[in-house]
């Protein structure tokens, strides 16, 4: 291979652009390390896993398995073993930096002093371990609201031109731009800069935008509180004109863009407004909040009339009561702005009219790409938006015993479905071992498959298969008819269940053979130890 050190490392995977990205990546077999931590009872490898469950689901195909490392974006040398540390070192040719903390609001009022300490801490102890490592190719995930709260329109090459800022979220993104452009050994940095990002698809695997939909939710409180307002009425009562624009985006247009400039470099180095080339109207916006409010509360009425119906038939003549459906919004004015003022100190500077963005670098990179521009979202685009986060609120999850609940993200088990991970037999210490040309990559598609190499001379495997010379395809339950010798590596080949890369002195029968000895060989260890061929997880990899 040309390149000893092929593969990406990925932070914010389980973010919304960053979970695109990855599956995006892996989809084009492009080797990925990724940077995770556990959250309350879910490992990095099961948050990593409930994200591309969700992919295989919705594009109806397997997806190749990252090496995961655990870690902290703002610990110093990410919090990672000395093990992993070695794995990114000896592996790891580039960074895609997507990881970020998106509050709004003052760092003053964050015990951590957040987004400072995500956004600016984060992006440091990243720039450290690519100059010790000597990675010199970054990826860099900011905004386009690094122009702040300028008016006159935003450049592409433009970051810090003494412009304001609506909040400590846009000046701490300008900050950690700076210090990468500051950064002497980063040999290539490109850099994009989306603008308001949203997922009317419902396809990432976390839900809530912050400011659009976060808009909506409090729209939707206060009408189911105090009664619908006329449609354009709200936004008219915090002091927009309605003309105003916002720029929103598609999220997988966004991954898309910045997927297709990753895969072609003579387009790195430059920074791209990842934006729309006109924007969304506030009172297109309001529309879509007023159109979706509406429905909610026409089927909350058909609800309890159903209820007073049962009542009624039970022998109860008495019906709910409804009036906090009806229009009730002559209510106190000034109790409504109390229970709104939380929202609007926060979020409502970022809905002031945005600045036209320069799309120069974006405009030749769609060309050279042959990718199509973004299309322009209207109100449709936002009433299907609040509708698919509404119903990902509390999302339904299948389990292993083919049962179904409903649960919070952080409380969500992870299907097992009969599928495990290689590992009886894996390196104990997690080091890499020096490449060797009779070294074979393992690559397990699917639910809890992974990325490995096999050492024969051993039948050792340790993490990133990618840096073998020659390198096996196939999902679990291939892998364990193999080992079984159930099927053989020729049969498999034939029905298209089996793909092998390989590099001379190599030639295709020598690749099978040599397969053919290695699994017979793990065939006889495995009944040996009397061990089930497939494990839950490898032991002593970050896999």
């Amino acid at each position: 291979m040309s390149d000893n050190r092929p593969y990406v490392l990925l932070t914010g995977a389980t973010g919304m652009v960053g979970a695109q990205l990855l599956a995006r990546l892996l989809r084009r077999h492009v080797p990925v390390l990724v940077l995770a931590r556990a959250k309350g009872r879910l490992t990095a490898n099961d948050r990593i896993e409930i994200i591309l469950s969700r992919f295989e689901s919705a594009w109806h195909r397997r997806l190749p398995r990252p090496v995961i490392v655990t870690g902290e974006l703002t610990r110093p040398g990410l919090g990672l073993s000395d093990a992993d540390q070695d794995m990114v070192r000896r592996c790891c040719g580039s960074v895609v930096h997507s990881a970020a903390s998106l509050s709004f609001r003052p760092a003053a009022e964050s015990p951590e002093n957040e987004p400072f300490r995500t956004n600016l801490g984060g992006t440091g102890e990243i720039l450290k371990l690519c100059e010790i490592f000597e990675i010199r190719q970054i990826h860099y995930v900011s905004t386009a609201y690094v122009c702040g709260t300028r008016i006159e329109p935003a450049l592409e090459d433009d970051l810090d031109v003494g412009q304001s800022f609506a909040n400590d979220y846009e000046r701490s993104k300008v900050e950690a731009e700076r210090l990468l452009r500051n950064a002497e050994r980063i040999g290539c940095l490109t850099v994009y800069r989306p603008s308001i990002v949203i997922d009317s698809q419902g396809r990432s695997p976390f839900t809530q935008d912050r400011t659009i939909y976060g808009a909506f939710s409090l729209y939707r409180a206060l009408s189911t509180k105090f009664g619908l307002p006329e449609n354009g009425q709200w936004f008219r009562n915090l002091g927009f004109v309605g003309s105003e624009r916002k720029n929103l985006v598609e999220v997988e247009w966004v991954a898309d863009v910045i997927d297709r400039i990753i895969a072609e470099p003579t387009l790195h180095g430059e920074t791209y407004h990842l934006t729309d080339a006109q924007g969304t109207s506030i009172d297109e916006i309001e529309s879509a909040f007023h159109q979706v409010a509406t429905q909610l509360s026409n089927e909350a009425r058909q609800l309890l009339a159903l209820n007073a119906s049962a009542v009624t038939l039970a022998g109860n003549n008495s019906h709910p009561r409804d009036g906090h459906l009806e229009n009730s919004a002559r209510l106190n004015r000034d109790l409504i702005d109390a229970i709104a003022a939380p929202y609007v100190q926060t979020f409502m500077p970022y809905f002031k009219d945005d600045p036209e963005f320069d799309r120069r670098n974006l405009v030749r990179a769609l060309a050279k790409l042959g990718c199509e521009d973004h299309q322009r979202i209207d109100s449709s685009t936002v009433s299907r938006l609040a509708r698919v986060q509404l119903d990902h609120v509390r999302p339904a999850v299948t389990l292993g015993n083919g049962s179904s609940r409903t649960n919070d993200v952080a409380e969500l088990l992870i299907p097992r479905v009969g599928t495990r991970c290689l590992s009886q037999i894996a390196s104990a210490d997690g080091h890499l071992r020096p490449q060797s040309a009779s070294d074979w990559g393992v690559q397990i598609t699917g639910p809890h498959g992974g990325d490995w190499r096999l050492e024969p001379s051993d039948l050792r495997l340790s993490p990133a298969g990618q840096l073998c010379r020659q390198r096996l395809y196939c999902d679990a339950s291939t892998w364990n008819e193999l080992v079984r010798r159930t099927m053989s590596v020729e049969q498999a080949i034939a029905i298209g269940r089996l793909s092998i890369e390989f590099e001379p002195p190599l030639d295709s029968q020598n690749c099978v053979d040599e397969l053919e000895s290695m699994l017979r060989k793990w065939n006889d260890m495995e009944r040996a130890n009397n061990d089930p061929i497939i494990h839950d997880s490898p032991r002593g990899v970050s896999a």
